[in-house]
């Protein structure tokens, strides 16, 4: 690795010598550059490529990934079109300052030193694609994209964040800074870490603008837009090599694919090539996957589920992945994924595009129930239920609870019961919220926590979320509906979710572009109104239409959403004996105070006698977590 610890602790004790460092292209991958007086910046870059960087006067920056508004930004500079990405965001640095970030599109993760003004900035992308961590060693602070770059200039290897792994394990909600590595903190996704004089502070520097508040409704004149941001976002990764798509049956993917051979045929590059993975029978969309690449004119690798998985099986292989990474595996299907993607390479693809974010953008969140009810909108209310119960195989039974009382009813009786305790008994708000923090604690697992520090970390986390003032939802234009929208992207969850996507792209070497989760998309999709989502009585109208006039033999145009629940806890207890005899006892999560073995191997055993889907999520948790937690000991 070129230098040592040593000479990067001089480097980082003067910021012109960084600048000159930088300025000498002495920057490598796995090379520590200094960020600041007191900071180093080590990037790790496993395919070979270095970070951009640019340097002007006392001012340093250092890029990592694509900036995609790069012409755009140098032509409104006055800088030439070939001019170096590092070098337009430099200009960009020194019109905006610290309003950099929110000039630049892509995925990436952008550092900035200014000596003069004693100015550091570090900032993820709008939707936060790159992730960023930094960690604090002998005094000097290091930005890392992957934590396994730690390494290259400490002995130091972090260790279990116990407190978070027990949020994690009692469904606590963690801080969305927060990362299962002590020491380590991420600068969450959409954000920038400023440091001004010695002051720190970590602020949002994206999120669509909601109606009402800088933006308006799209329009159904407006709908013609959605295709041409869809196309942008598929021209992104095809433009950097051929692409592979995760082809399922769906809405989301099929939709992803005929984008993609559109732009390709358009563009005479060469069309994607399809990845689809075979389920059985009783979840089987083979029929339309091989129809679907057939009539779009797709090469199609199609594994079946079983001879992707091996002798393995689903969840030995998730466990032996989870031991590798950053956090404890989030994904189960990721082995499965990876296989079909390692296939992918050996055909050319150096990308791929998935349906990813579809679900989330496409669809009309559950909550609007509360705000239609609020409203006294019955017809806007029935004309949901409509089309909810016509796009999903759910038993009409299941969703009208869903709807009527999970997501609208009850929220509204809470929110009411809130307010009316807060003014009829103001004196009683500490102890209610007393007995809301013993009640959450009673409930917790018997085998959960029996260290009473570690249980003690997770009752603090639980009076802080619950001692929390809670804003009232305006019934507006979008009340809870946007609030659910935009929370999503501030959910600690979501940034695990895209971390290890991050991380799934550098294992394979093939990055992942989940497309629904583009900037530029999601801005649009946050203004359409929910009767243009569910235009035609049904879920999805943004791409069902246009997929059904593409593909009209395959019925888009009334597809229900398939739900697989039932297939994987079924696969799920059928490998989870063999899973548990190959990782044995959960003995590094008992060492650490998390759980008691006794008590969790007889919840585990009770959980395999009756196969419910409510035991699986835990069951994984704690699964996962200990063949991580083995890997950090």
């Amino acid at each position: 690795m070129p230098g040592t610890t040593t000479d990067t602790m001089r480097v980082a004790a003067a910021p012109t010598r960084w600048l000159a460092r930088l300025e000498r292209g002495a920057a490598g991958p796995g090379t520590p550059l200094a960020a600041g007086r007191n900071g180093r910046l080590v990037l790790l870059a496993p395919d070979g490529s270095a970070p951009a960087t640019a340097v002007r006067g006392a001012t340093g920056v250092v890029l990592w990934g694509d900036l995609d508004n790069a012409a755009e930004l140098a032509a409104r500079h006055g800088l030439p079109p070939a001019t170096d990405a590092a070098a337009i965001v430099m200009a960009v640095f020194q019109r905006h300052g610290k309003g950099l970030p929110g000039q630049l599109k892509g995925r990436h993760v952008v550092i900035v030193y200014d000596a003069e003004q004693d100015l550091f900035l570090a900032a993820r992308d709008r939707v936060g694609m790159v992730p960023l961590y930094r960690r604090t060693v002998n005094g000097a602070t290091e930005y890392v994209i992957d934590v396994d770059a730690f390494a290259l200039s400490s002995d130091r290897r972090p260790e279990v964040n116990v407190a978070m792994a027990a949020a994690y394990l009692g469904l606590v909600r963690s801080r969305l800074e927060e990362t299962f590595l002590e020491g380590v903190e991420r600068v969450p996704p959409g954000h920038v870490l400023t440091v001004e004089g010695g002051a720190e502070s970590v602020t949002r520097h994206w999120l669509p603008p909601p109606v009402g508040a800088g933006a308006d409704w799209v329009t159904a004149d407006e709908l013609p837009l959605f295709g041409h941001l869809l196309d942008a976002a598929v021209a992104k990764p095809l433009e950097r090599g051929r692409g592979g798509i995760f082809l399922s049956g769906g809405l989301d993917s099929v939709s992803v694919a005929a984008a993609a051979v559109e732009h390709s045929r358009r563009h005479q590059r060469d069309l994607p090539v399809a990845l689809s993975l075979l389920f059985p029978q009783a979840v089987s969309e083979e029929a339309v996957q091989r129809g679907v690449a057939r009539t779009l004119g797709l090469e199609l690798i199609a594994l079946g589920f079983d001879d992707v998985l091996g002798e393995k099986g689903l969840i030995l292989a998730g466990l032996e992945l989870s031991a590798g990474l950053a956090a404890p595996l989030q994904n189960v299907w990721t082995p499965a994924y990876d296989t079909l993607t390692q296939v992918g390479r050996q055909h050319g693809i150096t990308n791929v595009l998935t349906g990813g974010g579809g679900d989330e953008w496409l669809t009309v969140t559950p909550l609007i129930a509360a705000d239609y009810i609020a409203r006294g909108d019955v017809r806007g209310l029935f004309s949901y239920l409509f089309a909810m119960s016509r796009s999903h195989n759910l038993p009409q039974r299941q969703l009208w609870r869903n709807v009527l009382w999970t997501n609208g009813t009850r929220p509204l009786l809470f929110a009411a019961a809130s307010r009316a305790r807060a003014r009829l008994l103001p004196g009683r708000t500490a102890a209610r919220r007393r007995r809301e923090v013993d009640a959450r604690v009673a409930g917790l697992p018997a085998w959960f926590a029996p260290d009473p520090h570690v249980r003690a970390s997770v009752v603090a986390r639980l009076e802080e979320r619950l001692s929390a003032p809670t804003a009232p939802t305006p019934l507006g234009p979008g009340g809870r509906y946007f609030r659910e929208m935009s929370v999503t992207l501030d959910h600690p969850l979501f940034a695990l979710d895209i971390e290890e996507i991050f991380a799934d792209g550098l294992r394979n070497g093939a990055p992942h572009w989940d497309i629904y989760w583009d900037a530029d998309l999601i801005e649009f999709l946050y203004r359409v109104p929910p009767s243009l989502l569910n235009r035609g009585g049904r879920s999805k109208a943004m791409v069902r239409a246009d997929i059904a006039r593409r593909l009209p033999d395959f019925g888009f145009e009334t597809q229900r959403k398939l739900v697989s629940r039932d297939f994987f806890t079924e696969r799920f207890f059928a490998e989870l004996p063999r899973a548990r005899r190959q990782l044995g006892d959960l003995e590094a999560l008992a060492r650490l105070g998390l759980i008691d073995l006794m008590s969790v191997r007889a919840h585990i055993d009770e959980a395999q006698s009756v196969t419910s889907a409510a035991h699986v999520d835990v069951i994984w948790r704690l699964m996962s977590l200990e063949a991580w937690a083995r890997s950090r000991a």
